[in-house]
């Protein structure tokens, strides 16, 4: 293996770097190309704080073939030998082993790895660990980590996958534009680019390779459209609108919390500033007139808080270093790294996100029939007859966050039974009324519930209707 160690291993291009595919002989880098399985996978755990502390502990797991330090430095890369022989195989070895480490090393790997496609970067490691005498699973091992059921939902979603051939959906779309008629063709070019970014999104195609077969075709009929460059601007929004905006096709996943902001053709990563934007508002972030003046706030299961720059620079970094190395279209986590670093200083302007982020959901308020008390573990509601503990996810309205009380409402059955009379509040605000129960046609207690009420709630109606004079 061959690379660059130490402190430089950061900047390391991919160029200087091995790229294999380690679970397999293909014929071309899709899953559904392959030739011959090699009987290995190969996971990855990321964003660990010691890779090499890590690298020490699973030298106990029997099955560890090969470990080594990832590009990242960050990261963990484990290879172990499966007696697998087909795509189905493959993803059952997977799930077993992510149970595996999940329940009995307490360790996550990236989810990513159950492509049999998935490719590999080769880094040095001063100190590789290989056990030449690991033993290789069999299917008593998917038998004890890998139920039933969830076997047979993998299975099913496997059948389906295959029954989609991502070239054929490419080639049909570029036919689709080929054989429209002349005046259509415009329309066509912006249908079917929208469609193939739904599977850019569901990773099913890479932005590139579809971005090249329409120019392609564009150019065999140049001679059929008012303008060239027009018609590859439609292209590249066309692709870009269905990647943002994407609709279940076949039985692919898509995702809306996904949102890729970026685009990678040919090794060179841009950003647009709307998707950036976007992005963020996907995540919760957006800009909110509080007090006469611009903030920037925070909604996370309708709770409101105010954050500042920092904190959306802090959460796309974040977000970005979390991403897979390979980034598809030849471009790496590292480019988009860089190409983030670029423009940072426009992106997170205070006059862009301002103007670009707008906040319009309105926040629940109490009405004259009750009114909303905020507690950690959920949302009191309380009607003249009845109190009711909401979830903050099943709310249609806002809440600060500032308006939420630093504690769970747990109160004990004697307290929701006695709390109309005889509490510790309402046998102090009874004394300070000096309420005489035998009289029944005032009290001075009940007089001064509804007072309270009143200021306690933030629904005020403070139209007084009055009969005119004569």
């Amino acid at each position: 293996m061959t690379g660059m160690g130490g402190q430089y291993r950061r900047n390391i291009q991919k160029e200087q770097l091995p790229l294999v595919l380690l679970s397999g002989i293909f014929e071309k880098r899709r899953k559904t190309d392959l030739i011959k399985h090699s009987k290995l996978i190969c996971l990855d755990v990321d964003k660990i704080p010691d890779a090499c502390e890590l690298k020490e502990k699973l030298k106990k797991v029997v099955f560890i073939h090969y470990m080594f330090i990832s590009p990242s430095n960050n990261g963990l890369k484990i290879i172990i030998k499966l007696n697998a022989i087909t795509e189905k195989d493959h993803i059952q070895f997977f799930l077993s082993l992510e149970k595996y480490f999940k329940d009995e090393l307490e360790v996550e790997i990236d989810k990513a790895c159950k492509d049999i496609s998935r490719a590999c970067y080769l880094s040095y490691d001063e100190a590789p660990y290989w056990n030449k005498e690991s033993i290789t699973l069999n299917n008593d091992f998917i038998e004890k980590y890998f139920s039933i059921e969830n076997r047979e939902i993998e299975i099913s979603e496997v059948k389906s996958e295959g029954v989609q051939n991502n070239d054929d959906v490419l080639q049909q779309a570029v036919q689709k534009f080929l054989n429209a008629k002349k005046g259509d063709k415009h329309s066509v070019l912006l249908k079917i680019s929208n469609y193939l970014g739904y599977y850019i999104n569901a990773k099913q195609l890479e932005y590139t390779t579809c971005y090249n077969a329409l120019k392609k075709a564009i150019e065999q009929r140049k001679d059929e459209l008012d303008s060239v460059n027009q018609a590859i601007t439609t292209v590249e929004k066309g692709l870009i609108y269905g990647i943002e905006n994407p609709k279940p096709i076949n039985h692919f996943k898509i995702s809306t919390k996904y949102y890729q902001f970026w685009y990678g053709y040919e090794g060179s990563i841009s950003i647009r500033s709307n998707s950036f934007y976007t992005f963020l508002n996907r995540h919760g972030f957006w800009g909110y007139n509080y007090n006469n003046n611009r903030k920037l706030v925070r909604v996370q299961k309708n709770v409101v808080s105010i954050v500042e720059k920092e904190d959306i620079i802090d959460f796309a970094m974040d977000y970005i270093r979390k991403l897979d190395y390979d980034l598809g279209d030849g471009c790496t986590r590292n480019d988009l790294l860089e190409k983030f670093h670029n423009k940072l200083s426009h992106l997170t302007s205070e006059n862009q996100l301002t103007t670009f982020l707008k906040l319009s959901k309105p926040f629940l308020s109490d009405s004259s029939d009750y009114s909303y008390l905020y507690y950690q573990n959920g949302i009191l509601k309380i009607t003249k007859n009845e109190i009711q503990l909401l979830n903050y996810n099943d709310v249609k309205g806002l809440i600060w966050k500032t308006s939420i009380i630093d504690r769970d409402y747990e109160p004990t059955i004697e307290q929701i039974q006695n709390h109309e009379h005889k509490g510790d509040f309402a046998q102090f605000i009874k004394g300070v009324t000096g309420d005489n129960e035998e009289d029944k046609t005032f009290s001075r207690y009940k007089s001064m519930r509804t007072i309270l009420g009143y200021l306690i709630s933030e629904h005020k109606d403070w139209i007084c209707k009055q009969k005119p004079h004569k």
